[in-house]
């Protein structure tokens, strides 16, 4: 595929009427799956984590279900009503849930948006009804093929064939440990779906988490071994995460980000991206951080 694909994805913003469905990033089941759950706090409107805190500097970042920011002074924020030593420079981001209409409160906004690759999950008829002629394909070659089959199977069976696959070596560490924190805190909305060679074992695996209060599926991680390529397992392994979804009753699959439209030559997820764009999604554009500092000594979470 070419760079030009990513042009051809339909840009919506949001996907669903601001309170109908929550953003995944602001949920709790996200909150829940923080690397350090230690910095996690979960209020009634989403949830804080402490990104740094020391006497010099403390910085926290919220994520809200709504366009309005959970001040410090809240009795929710994790910086009230607890010790932990005085901070001079007080960073407070707040990243708000919807495009339009925020109520900053002296928040700043300055980054760039976040953009998810999200696919609608089709109620009846094929789950493939809107993915490309080219996935199409692929899923019909991956069908015909009688090598890799597909099973569900836990997270410790893939960890070998994982860490020698296709991801980066220097991200492998951080979606392991994302999904080995999701799988701790609430295993029973963890999907580990497997595809496995006769010859070769494990060639291919996909974890998706099931968040309920954004009705959706997650992306967690994904990989293949080069053994998988002439299958197509991946996108037997997509599919199999589409009909899971589904028998769920789930409105959406949500393949995380996704680059924009024009992309810069060297950003290294363009490929992740345009494997994306064969599965009817919608990129969906999301607010990016909201900033507000302050001076003076005040206590750190």
């Amino acid at each position: 595929m070419k760079r030009k694909d990513l042009k051809y994805v339909n840009d919506v913003c949001p996907l669903f009427t601001p309170g109908v469905l929550p953003p995944y990033d602001a949920t709790h089941w996200a909150g829940l799956g923080q690397i350090d759950p230690g910095y996690a706090t979960l209020n009634e409107r989403g949830f804080t984590t402490v990104v740094m805190k020391n006497p010099l500097i403390s910085w926290h970042r919220t994520f809200t279900t709504d366009n309005n920011p959970l001040h410090s002074d809240s009795p929710a924020h994790p910086g009230r009503g607890k010790g932990g030593g005085l901070s001079l420079i007080r960073i407070e981001e707040w990243v708000p849930a919807f495009l339009g209409g925020s109520v900053t409160h002296g928040f700043k906004a300055f980054g760039p948006p976040r953009l998810h690759g999200i696919a609608e999950i089709l109620a009846e008829g094929p789950v493939t009804a809107n993915w490309r002629t080219q996935a199409k394909r692929h899923l019909r070659t991956f069908q015909k093929q009688s090598n890799v089959t597909l099973r569900l199977g836990l997270l410790d069976e893939i960890k070998s064939a994982y860490f020698h696959s296709s991801v980066p070596r220097s991200m492998r560490s951080t979606f392991w440990t994302l999904a080995e924190r999701h799988l701790k805190e609430h295993p029973e909305t963890i999907d580990v779906m497997i595809a496995e060679s006769r010859e070769h074992g494990i060639v291919a695996g996909f974890v998706a988490g099931e968040c309920r209060e954004a009705s959706q599926s997650f992306y967690i991680l994904g990989f293949y071994l080069p053994q998988a390529k002439q299958s197509q397992a991946m996108t037997g392994l997509v599919n199999l995460w589409f009909e899971r979804s589904r028998e769920k009753q789930l409105a959406l699959c949500n393949f995380g980000d996704m680059c924009g439209p024009n992309p810069l030559p060297f950003q290294s997820d363009i490929g992740y991206s345009l494997f994306k764009t064969r599965f009817g999604i919608r990129r969906v554009w999301y607010p990016g951080s909201h900033w507000k500092i302050r001076f003076g000594k005040r206590k750190t979470a």
